[in-house]
């Protein structure tokens, strides 16, 4: 009996040897596989479409970019028409000083949702919008140029005062969108005031102009169109042996802002195109089985609202999505080489999170890998919380509990401070429980754009790749 013991111990042994073997070999055929020059041409195609935003013409063609490039890679593959929701195209647009002199100011941007206008007129600069400032001044058909940022609340107050245009260099502090201007956005409705961003430094030379007693008058044009659009969201499915259940690998398609979007959002589409290339062509060559769970990978038409259509038209079988690994902003990083693993305080995230933070700790300080990596609690804004439910900062209206990530290397336009989940470290982090998540100096911008973001650092997006492929393989198959 002893004997049997010993046999049926040392068979155990040596059949999970043989299978840390398999795996090990499979994940160095995976991670040789990531190609930095494929996931650096996405980026450069989408980003030449334009803005990309659901339902305008540059969405549909980045759409039929994403659908080819799946097919091209032997995927099964389809395009979900989400509803029609209200959206922006921006044609054209030029902010020139016409006096004194002549000056383009290259970097100017129109906010999201400013509508199209022809106008010329006197500058007039204030730095701050308060209700109190705006009282004392006749802003009635004036070209207004100003450090705050116009949100909601100021906007209705300048439409109220028939400003013609405003002109911002908010956030207007040095270093910090010196040569890139920040794109905010207006109100959906009511949007009759063009709204025209421009950088740090051109708003310096303004405020030069104008401390040297300088009358300067501006000429505004913009060519633009609110409508309704119906974006288009693609879909690519590698088929498992349990083929009812699924995991989703996706990122948004569209360039939030309406900026350039390199880093927002084509490196995460990059990532999500470059996964299903590599592990669909492993399977084809037979160095790869087909996986136990279907793997959908997906790239939403407009960010949020693709989403949550999706999980209203699943609603009776949201129990069959067994994970989502969600991509975004995975091509720059300004103040560490980190990659993040978002959500870990999610009670059933557990089995996912743990996953990942196993292929973290194993490969990180590896030539070829991240020199930092950590799980980090919920911070909200972007696709996987459509998945979780309110508590959470998600958006999921109803009773699952459906595991949801993102991975990323940067987020927002700021770092953010964090205090870690209890229950969780990252052996390769430094700082126990203060977590830095780091940012994107381009976030938003005009700036995001591929020579600044994934050009510089291809590597981050590799970095996606190979911890996401890894943790489908390790949880798919």
């Amino acid at each position: 009996m002893k004997y049997l013991s010993l046999v049926l111990f040392l068979l155990l042994s040596l059949l999970y040897g043989m299978a840390i073997t398999q795996n090990n070999d499979l994940e160095i055929l995976i991670l040789q596989s990531v190609s930095p020059t494929k996931l650096q041409k996405h980026v450069h195609k989408l980003v030449e479409f334009g803005p990309r935003l659901g339902g305008t013409p540059s969405g549909d063609i980045a759409a039929n970019y994403v659908l080819a490039e799946f097919k091209k890679a032997g995927l099964a593959s389809h395009v979900i028409i989400d509803p029609a929701e209200l959206t922006y195209e921006a044609k054209s647009w030029q902010l020139r000083v016409v006096s004194p002199g002549s000056r383009i100011l290259k970097n100017a941007w129109p906010y999201k949702f400013s509508p199209s206008t022809k106008i010329q007129g006197k500058l007039i600069y204030l730095d701050k919008l308060t209700p109190k400032i705006l009282q004392t001044h006749n802003l009635k058909d004036k070209i207004l140029f100003t450090d705050d940022e116009i949100n909601a609340g100021i906007y209705k107050n300048l439409l109220e005062q028939k400003v013609q245009g405003v002109i911002t260099d908010f956030p207007n502090k040095p270093g910090v969108y010196q040569d890139w201007s920040f794109i905010g956005s207006l109100p959906q409705d009511r949007n009759t005031l063009p709204v025209l961003a421009i950088s740090y430094n051109e708003g310096q030379w303004l405020k030069k102009q104008l401390a040297k007693k300088h009358k300067i008058a501006v000429h505004l044009e913009l060519d633009s169109k609110i409508f309704y659009g119906s974006p288009r969201t693609v879909i690519a499915e590698i088929t498992g042996r349990e083929s009812q259940k699924y995991y989703i690998y996706c990122a948004h398609g569209d360039s939030d802002s309406s900026g350039p979007g390199a880093d927002d959002n084509a490196s995460g589409v990059a990532t999500v195109l470059e996964t299903a290339r590599i592990l669909n062509e492993l399977i084809q060559q037979g160095k790869l089985p087909p996986p136990r769970f279907t793997i959908k990978f997906i790239v939403w038409g407009s960010e949020y609202y693709s989403a949550q259509n999706y999980v209203s038209r699943h609603q009776s079988e949201l129990d069959k999505i067994l994970g989502v690994l969600n991509f975004d902003e995975v091509g720059t990083g300004t103040l560490r080489k980190a990659i993040y693993f978002e959500s870990n305080e999610v009670p059933w995230n557990k089995n996912l999170l743990r996953t990942l933070d196993d292929i973290g700790a194993r490969y990180c300080g590896k030539n070829g890998f991240w020199r930092e990596y950590t799980t980090n609690p919920s911070q909200g804004g972007t696709d996987s919380y459509m998945f979780l439910p309110e508590k959470y900062f998600g958006q999921l209206k109803f009773e699952a509990k459906i595991p949801a990530t993102t991975i990323y290397t940067a987020a927002w336009g700021f770092p953010n401070y964090l205090n870690q989940t209890p229950g969780w470290h990252s052996p390769c982090w430094s700082g126990k429980n203060k977590l830095e998540i780091d940012f994107s100096k381009y976030y938003h911008s005009s700036g995001d754009l591929p020579e600044n973001t994934t050009d510089l650092e291809p590597w981050r997006m590799v970095w996606a790749v190979k911890a996401g492929a890894l943790a489908l393989l390790h949880l798919a198959w």
